[in-house]
């Protein structure tokens, strides 16, 4: 941004390098900006974001609700607030976030709703196959209320305790960066 707020939009990122340190992921890059800022402005304000990865976290399918899981290193959560078993169908009710969409559109919250609280085997719950056929309801758009029902019928051999819920909030984080402290670079 400018000294007035404004978005410098005519940019051009580059890679530069990339290295895995353990279980981090560390890109270095470069943006140019391709317009002249020359006598436009004084200052620039970069705000700079990272994405943290989380890792998969698993519920069992008869654990008590509410049931809060939340990342260890960033403002992302999901709260199983009710979990049904029938003889055809399984449903889990959940808010994501506490209901705080920030910055993000719910269009973000629903994909998460539809593509990362999944009902996993136990033994598979590592490996990403296709999930089990399911459908998701909006409860209440504002409060990021959710509910998906999974079709047991599809599965064979159903064991409730053979199962698991995967809530995948690495996928929350890389749609809501984490934001960090702006940094001012002075042009004069």
């Amino acid at each position: 941004m400018d000294e007035n707020g404004n978005p410098i939009y005519e940019t051009s990122d580059e890679k530069l390098e990339k290295k895995i340190d353990g279980e981090q992921q560390i890109i270095k890059g470069r943006t140019t900006i391709l317009d002249d800022l020359q006598g436009k402005t004084r200052y620039l304000e970069v705000w700079p974001q990272a994405v943290l990865y989380e890792p998969d976290q698993f519920v069992q399918l008869k654990s008590q609700t509410p049931m809060h899981i939340k990342s260890d290193r960033q403002d992302l959560s999901v709260t199983i607030e009710k979990i049904t078993l029938n003889d055809n169908t399984f449903s889990i009710d959940f808010q994501v976030n506490n209901g705080e969409e920030g910055k993000r559109h719910f269009t973000d919250f629903e994909n998460f709703a539809r593509n990362d609280v999944t009902l996993v085997k136990e033994s598979r719950k590592e490996v990403y196959e296709q999930p089990t056929k399911h459908t998701v309801k909006t409860l209440d758009k504002q409060e990021l209320r959710f509910r998906s029902v999974f079709d047991l019928r599809k599965v064979e051999n159903f064991q409730p305790d053979q199962y698991l819920i995967r809530v995948s909030l690495n996928a929350l984080a890389l749609n809501m960066p984490l934001e960090i402290e702006p940094v001012r670079v002075d042009l004069d």
